[in-house]
């Protein structure tokens, strides 16, 4: 155990660290005011690092990783299919085949499914008719999902016809407000679909917008018997392996009790899998998947290359700040008051260059989603990234941890600098032998990242 006088001293220590941060940080302000040029490269360059890791990442969170807004997203499932010598895919299954695992299985609570329509033909009074993206649902769709209604209420069994389309309708948020006005007294309204009326029951909840990723659902509408991309929800305690073994069985049996059509060795050869599906149709996920893990070791790179970057800078301007560190340590000042000080101003730099780097995270994503879409045989794609907490947590952590690492070589520098020696030297000629290798090991290590850098991005545009 630590003895109280030594515990004393180190409070004491720390105490006095934290109180001296906001001269620290005034200081820091001033040094960087009387550089300008010196301190608008350094912010541009750490904001194309970090506003580029912060475009990635967001996008990545945003397809691969939120979760539906939906009652415990974790139990959600997908139905997926995969046919020799192709890739798995989400296609529709067959009405008998949704009644067939909906009614024999024994691993979920509810099983649903929906089928899209991308260009549905869709006009109220005083418009003209207008593509909207239609979602086709049997009656138990948002009970499946937990759904609440924002305003009236969601379709429920009741409203299934027997064949055909429903005579009603539930309308997202979204198309409520930017269509319809935010009419509060929406419900009981009509429009028409293929020219013929529906008429709206609810609107769903602001932040549900479908379950597709990078793809808003403007109307919901029952129907029965369609074809359906199929979701189910896990009974508690059953397992995503548990789940795939019975639907594997479920799936031959349907084959055997229905042999028509389905004798071909493609068909018996089919394999059906169960995915998770809490943060959405997996769909988007594995068409944008690869590309972005690949985007995402390009900017990890590119911010390596900005955080060698901004050390080179830095500790060629703590050389010419000798005799300052000199004069302080000639004060009184100790080693760790010296490495606070320096990180103090790289920290302050990654700062501002997050700020930047954040507005142009936002102005990038959209071009970014086009430039990935570009060439490929994908439905149109829309992505909204929304600011949460786990965007904030990573822009300040990968801030923090940016201003952190190009700082060590300067708070480094000034830690080993022996007083005595700086205030005899000034300038270069106070760079000990290490330092000068040193400083050519940065600039070997900036040419090393950018070939790494450039090969990635080769990489990536060949996917």
């Amino acid at each position: 155990m630590m003895p109280l006088v030594g515990r004393r001293e180190l409070s004491v220590l720390d105490f006095g660290l934290i109180k001296m941060l906001p001269n620290d940080i005034r200081y820091a302000l001033r040094l960087l005011r009387r550089s300008p040029g010196f301190t608008a490269v350094a912010v541009l360059s750490l904001a194309l690092g970090i506003g580029a890791n912060t475009a990635i990442y967001s996008l990545f969170y945003t397809i691969m990783l939120r979760q539906l807004p939906v009652v415990h997203p974790e139990q959600l499932v997908q139905f997926l299919r995969t046919e020799p010598g192709g890739p798995r895919n989400d296609g529709y299954w067959g009405w008998d085949q949704y009644e067939h695992f909906r009614d024999q299985n024994h691993v979920f609570s509810a099983l649903t499914g929906m089928s899209f329509d991308n260009v549905a033909s869709i006009r109220i009074d005083g418009s003209e008719p207008e593509n909207r993206i239609l979602e086709n649902v049997p009656g138990n769709y948002f009970k499946t999902l937990g759904v609440k209604p924002a305003i009236g209420r969601l379709i429920g069994p009741q409203d299934v016809p027997v064949s055909g389309d429903g005579a009603v309708v539930v309308v997202s948020w979204f198309y409520w407000t930017t269509k319809l006005q935010r009419d509060p007294a929406v419900v009981g309204k009509r429009i028409w679909y293929q020219d013929e009326p529906k008429t709206i029951i609810g609107v769903a909840p602001r932040m549900y917008i479908g379950p597709r990723v990078g793809s808003r659902t403007d109307i919901w509408m029952p129907r029965e018997k369609s074809d359906l991309t199929m979701l189910a929800r896990l009974k508690p305690g059953v397992t995503l392996q548990q789940a795939q073994a019975e639907m594997s069985v479920l799936y031959r049996r349907w084959l055997v009790q229905n042999p028509a059509g389905n004798n071909a060795p493609r068909a018996r050869q089919t394999q059906i899998e169960v995915e998770p599906a809490g943060a959405g149709l997996v769909r988007v996920r594995d068409q944008y998947g690869k590309p972005l893990v690949l985007l995402l070791v390009v900017v990890g790179l590119l911010l390596l290359l900005s955080c060698v970057n901004m050390a080179s800078m830095l500790l060629a301007r703590s050389a010419g700040r000798q005799q300052e560190i000199a004069v302080r340590v000639g004060l009184g000042a100790s080693r760790t008051r010296l490495v606070q000080l320096m990180l103090t101003e790289s920290v302050l730099l990654s700062a501002a260059g997050s700020l930047v780097g954040v507005v142009m995270a936002y102005l990038a994503t959209g071009l970014l989603v086009r430039i990935m879409a570009s060439g490929r045989d994908f439905e149109h794609i829309e992505i909204e990234v929304q600011p949460d907490l786990h965007l904030m947590v990573f822009t300040a952590g990968i801030a923090l941890l940016t201003g952190v690492l190009f700082g060590l070589a300067p708070a480094w520098y000034a830690f080993r600098s022996a007083p005595a020696f700086a205030l005899r030297q000034s300038g270069r000629g106070g760079d000990t032998r290490f330092w000068r290798l040193f400083g050519k090991g940065l600039v070997v290590a900036q040419v090393a990242l950018s070939i790494l850098l450039v090969t990635a991005a080769a990489v990536f545009l060949g996917h």
